[in-house]
């Protein structure tokens, strides 16, 4: 499954340079709420191109680069695409790195949709991914749920975590442990100038800062529902 990760990252990143923005995190908690009145991504074109891009509704700055939208990808990350003439940057948030797959058995309904609400200047984009299950699970027992928010005030990316059940992780996770969480980008060379990903137990992470892609480090269990990972812009 880490080979599915690599390869869809080296298919939605094409060249970068020097990534200058750095970041300092910070671990939260509260009730997750499933998204209301929001648009549904088509199941045929995210589940079988790997991404879909979407609106944000405002203009979200990453490392001194503006951009209107984002890609939303079928390993629980979103692809900012920033690239000018001058700036060949693209870079990934994980919000929950793995290998997922929509359920197609039974009442439960995969469903990955997204929304923007709030007033001018503080706007937040939200990507949910709602009853995707793992792809060594076909039963649709094993489900996750989470969510992507960008803040257009302050530009933070946050993860928030709702239900989350994986009782196989062995098979259910690319290291076999947890999710992939955290910024990083590189280029088709399979070469990285920056990683920022947590590690360690969900509730209290670490951070792994690196300029290697193939160190995909990961959480060592499954967070529980209403933890919040918040990604904030140092200047």
């Amino acid at each position: 499954m880490k080979n599915k990760i690599l390869l869809v990252i080296l298919l939605i990143i094409s060249v970068c340079s020097v990534f200058s923005q750095s970041y300092r995190f910070e671990k939260d908690s509260s009730p997750f709420i499933n998204l209301q009145y929001s648009t549904p991504v088509p199941d045929s074109i995210l589940w079988q191109s790997y991404y879909y891009k979407v609106p944000l509704g405002f203009g979200f700055v990453i490392d001194g680069q503006r951009t209107d939208s984002v890609e939303l990808t079928d390993v629980g990350a979103v692809r900012f695409d920033t690239r000018t003439a001058d700036h060949q940057n693209v870079f990934v948030f994980f919000g929950f790195g793995a290998t997922l797959f929509p359920c197609t058995q039974g009442l439960l309904q995969t469903v990955v949709s997204y929304n923007t609400t709030g007033a001018p200047g503080a706007r937040v984009f939200t990507a949910e991914y709602r009853n995707c299950i793992f792809a060594a699970e076909d039963s649709c027992k094993d489900v996750v749920n989470f969510q992507i928010r960008l803040l257009e005030a302050g530009h933070i990316i946050e993860t928030h975590i709702g239900s989350v059940k994986a009782t196989v992780p062995e098979s259910e996770y690319i290291n076999g442990q947890g999710p992939v969480i955290g910024l990083l980008n590189a280029n088709a060379e399979n070469q990285s100038d920056f990683v920022m990903l947590i590690n360690g137990i969900p509730e209290n992470p670490g951070i792994i800062r690196t300029g290697n892609i193939e160190d995909l480090t990961s959480l060592t269990g499954s967070p529980g529902s209403g933890i919040i990972y918040r990604f904030i812009p140092v200047e």
